[in-house]
């Protein structure tokens, strides 16, 4: 994968789209003694990142608290306020490239505000690592700083340390040869499928459902793009008995028909 890095609060479209992932700017505020507001009616052409390691960011009437974050899309109206806290410090990233639409679809790292999955010390680690590279980088293009935001995206993504009690369950909707309900797949944890659900949500970002039908396009993906082989046999590996039910829900959840799909990346390859 092709990354660079550059500091510059403005937006390179010629570095935007020559790059897999392109870090465009990155910084941080540490121990403000007065509320920072932020206001972009129109947002930025870049993705926008911002993260709360100590303190509190309002975000339309939220408050996200220590390992809480918000992803801006581009052209996304943008208004939040840093808040004064005691020892607090705040985190943004912006950055683009032709990949980026596609990273951050795979690890469901939608628009909008996302709470901490626990990992917050692991985290903190990078975004510290971020900041020496930043400063010894001096505006130059570096790889590892770009590498170090693909393991930061990497671990917001990440299942909290809790998921593990749902391994089980997680192979269940992970293995396509089956097709399990959800009450069959909850009846080893000795919870009633609502309870199940909720801490099932709480523990990997999503419910149940939605994380098997993510990865059954995800590997759906991998198949249109590694292989030749039919529409309706790509469906049924992933665990679709009707094409025409995948080829809706492929294009619901992608943008496009998996045909499209499959002859609009292999042309761009």
């Amino acid at each position: 994968m092709k990354m660079t890095y550059h500091k510059t609060s403005d937006y390179d479209q010629e570095y935007g789209n020559k790059f897999n992932l392109y870090l465009n700017n990155f910084g941080y505020f540490d121990n403000i003694n007065q509320d920072i507001k932020v206001f972009r009616p129109n947002g930025r052409l870049d993705y926008h990142i911002i993260y709360v390691s100590n303190g509190n960011i309002e975000i339309n009437g939220t408050l996200l608290k220590n390992g809480d974050y918000c992803v801006y899309y581009p052209n996304e109206p943008q208004s939040y306020v840093y808040k004064v806290k005691e020892n607090s410090r705040y985190y943004w990233l912006h950055f683009t490239g032709n990949k980026v639409k596609d990273i951050l679809n795979d690890k469901t790292l939608k628009s909008g505000i996302h709470e901490s999955n626990g990992r917050i010390n692991e985290i903190d680690t990078l975004f510290l690592s971020l900041s020496r590279e930043a400063i010894h980088a001096s505006g130059e293009k570096t790889d590892y700083a770009v590498a170090l935001l693909y393991a930061i995206l990497q671990l917001f993504a990440s299942p909290t340390p809790k998921a593990f009690q749902f391994l089980r369950a997680k192979n269940d909707l992970e293995d396509l040869s089956i097709n399990k309900s959800i009450a069959e797949v909850c009846s080893y944890y000795n919870m009633t499928p609502e309870h199940f659900i909720r801490s099932f949500k709480k523990a990997y970002g999503t419910t149940p459902a939605n994380y098997r039908i993510n990865h059954q396009l995800t590997q759906a993906k991998n198949l249109l793009l590694d292989t030749q082989l039919e529409i309706s046999s790509i469906s049924e590996m992933c665990g679709f008995s009707d094409p025409y039910y995948f080829s809706r829900l492929f294009k619901k959840h992608v943008g496009i028909t998996p045909t499209h799909f499959r002859k609009t990346h292999l042309e761009k390859s």
